[in-house]
């Protein structure tokens, strides 16, 4: 991915959480894509045995690159929706 750039939100999500630079640009790279009606973009993908639950990525495509507007595991949910 091109430039990566980080909310204040996101990166106090990901110290909240201890997810990595890394485990966003995995989920950015190998996560299910879906682009909500306002225009944001969804990722979601299960990050091997780090994470119990699926790693949800919200961001958005700006002129610099795609800003993260947000990233935590998606608790009580496993891929597909599945509760």
């Amino acid at each position: 991915m091109a430039n990566v750039i980080y909310s204040r939100h996101a990166k106090r999500r990901m110290k909240l959480y201890g997810i990595t630079e890394q485990d966003v640009q995995d989920v950015c790279s190998y996560g299910s894509k879906k682009v909500l009606p306002d225009g944001r973009i969804e990722l979601l993908w299960k990050c091997g045995e780090k994470f119990q639950y699926p790693l949800k990525i919200v961001g958005t495509e700006v002129d610099d690159g795609f800003l993260i507007i947000t990233a935590y595991p998606l608790k009580g949910t496993k891929i597909g929706g599945e509760i």
